[in-house]
């Protein structure tokens, strides 16, 4: 990455960034939110510890160990996303299309 000025590798990486981040944001409340009133209208019931135990299980593993996982999953397995980098000629959504 010889010849190209900090505020240029920004400038490329920020619109990706913006697109995954949302797409996570996006993703967590929309099955987040449901899922926390439904644990929390079923006070100790089946919903509540299900949800308990989804959540404790994602704190309790790492994240180096879930990542690999995740991109075996999303790049390779569903082709989502790439795997080694991105670039323009991989965005396929409307939402990195700047």
């Amino acid at each position: 990455m010889k010849d190209f000025t900090v505020a240029e590798l920004i400038g490329r990486g920020l619109p990706v960034t913006l697109a995954v981040g949302g797409g996570a944001l996006l993703l967590a409340l929309l099955l987040g939110v449901p899922l926390g009133l439904a644990a929390g209208l079923r006070h100790n019931g089946w919903a509540d510890h299900g949800v308990m135990a989804v959540a404790l299980a994602g704190i309790a593993v790492p994240s180096f160990v879930v990542a690999p996982v995740l991109a075996l999953v999303f790049g390779l397995y569903l082709g989502w996303l790439p795997v080694a980098g991105w670039s323009q000629a991989d965005c396929n959504t409307s939402c990195c299309r700047w």
